[in-house]
């Protein structure tokens, strides 16, 4: 009985589409846990800046030596911090919110240097896009919420407290949701601002109107900062209003800079700033206020830069976007309002609290309700883009 053995010529064509299936899965997988890790890269980052603080705090931090490296990440992300002592004379407990504003480039800055070295292939659709950032978002918010789980800090000071019994001790902690929240909202804003602006910019209208929304309010934002620096070195006393001058010399006037230019910005679109139990500035009360006269005219310079700039905003959206949709000037200030919103949610300064051994409590703030502002910005933009939108056409027939 003969067998015949026949060589048959492998099918490269279909090793070559099983490879290619198989990479196409491998690649899914690995694109799934892109997010992930981001939100680490910028974790670690984070990490390495805060030990390298924490190692040299006995200098930034005038001698706090028990502040750890924990404590500073979650500092960097203006997540408020819940602080209760129990000493010889009273029990009290506070909630301090630090919204040193200039503190936030640092993780803005982790995280487009993450997303640089991970997303450094094509998304695809902007709903990836988006998807991707929440993503980011999600797992960034998470890492910072665990870490303020595992981040109080106990200091005993020793002996009893007024009634003889107990130790006296600091305790520093941090609340999960706030943790949370302020992680979410930078990451997935940086996420999905930096890699709509890398992958589909000029590609689909409304997301182009939220580009030029925030292409408008950094514009203003920097015109304001000049403005800061000027007055911050010429006439500083126009800033006393704001309660916070002393820290306008030294190494903290950075800081102090970004944080006046931050109310000013607030004040200027319609936001009131609350400064302490009583007092308040707006663009709406700055004619009958206390204010000092070089405050109030301050803040009526940048009122009318910033109207004068919604006014030529509207007129462009009128040009660019008139046959796409009536409702452009609505989104464009939405998304504005929404902007300087944020600004006043991570801009506030606040300590709160009570001692029980007379039932006081403490009240001392710098704050501007962040929906408040939200809602007032976006109308006072309405307003002055609208009438850029509606004086167009007529300039345009005039010169046109």
């Amino acid at each position: 009985m003969d067998t015949k053995f026949e060589f048959k010529k492998p099918d490269f064509e279909n090793i070559k589409e099983n490879m290619k299936g198989f990479k196409d899965k491998i690649n899914l997988r690995r694109e799934g846990n892109q997010s992930l890790k981001v939100a680490s890269i910028a974790f670690v980052i984070l990490l390495i800046v805060s030990v390298i603080a924490s190692s040299v705090r006995r200098q930034f931090l005038d001698g706090m030596g028990n502040v750890n490296m924990f404590s500073i990440l979650l500092g960097l992300n203006l997540v408020g911090v819940r602080i209760r002592s129990n000493g010889m004379m009273m029990f009290s407990s506070s909630t301090v919110n630090i919204g040193i504003i200039i503190l936030l480039l640092i993780p803005i800055l982790a995280l487009v240097v993450a997303n640089l070295f991970i997303y450094r292939r094509k998304i695809e659709t902007i709903d990836r896009c988006i998807i991707e950032a929440l993503k980011v978002g999600f797992m960034y918010g998470l890492l910072l919420a665990i870490t303020s789980i595992f981040s109080t800090t106990r200091i005993n000071l020793g002996m009893g407290n007024i009634f003889g019994f107990g130790n006296n001790y600091i305790a520093i902690g941090y609340k999960f949701f706030p943790a949370f929240g302020n992680g979410f909202l930078i990451a997935f804003l940086t996420t999905a601002i930096l890699n709509y602006r890398k992958e589909f910019h000029g590609e689909y209208y409304t997301t182009d109107i939220v580009s030029d929304a925030i292409r408008e309010f950094l514009k203003i934002s920097l015109i304001v900062l000049v403005i800061t620096v000027i007055v911050v070195f010429t006439k500083n006393s126009a800033l006393y209003d704001f309660g916070i001058s002393e820290y306008s010399k030294g190494g903290a006037v950075g800081a102090y800079i970004m944080q006046i230019a931050a109310y000013l910005i607030t004040i200027a679109t319609g936001g009131i700033v609350h400064i302490g139990d009583s007092s308040s500035i707006s663009i709406f009360s700055i004619f009958n206020s206390a204010t000092f006269t070089d405050t109030k005219l301050l803040i009526r310079i940048i009122f009318c830069i910033f109207a004068i700039a919604m006014i030529f905003v509207g007129a462009n959206i009128y040009r660019n976007y008139r046959f796409e949709n009536r409702k452009t000037v609505l989104h464009f200030s939405i998304v504005f309002g929404f902007l300087v919103g944020l600004v006043a949610k991570f801009s506030a300064i606040s300590i709160s609290g009570s001692m029980m051994q007379n039932m006081s409590s403490i009240d001392l703030a710098i704050t501007a309700g962040t929906f408040t502002t939200f809602v007032i910005a976006t109308i006072s933009t309405i307003i002055f883009t609208e009438i850029g939108y509606r004086i167009a056409p007529h300039v345009d027939d005039l010169f046109g």
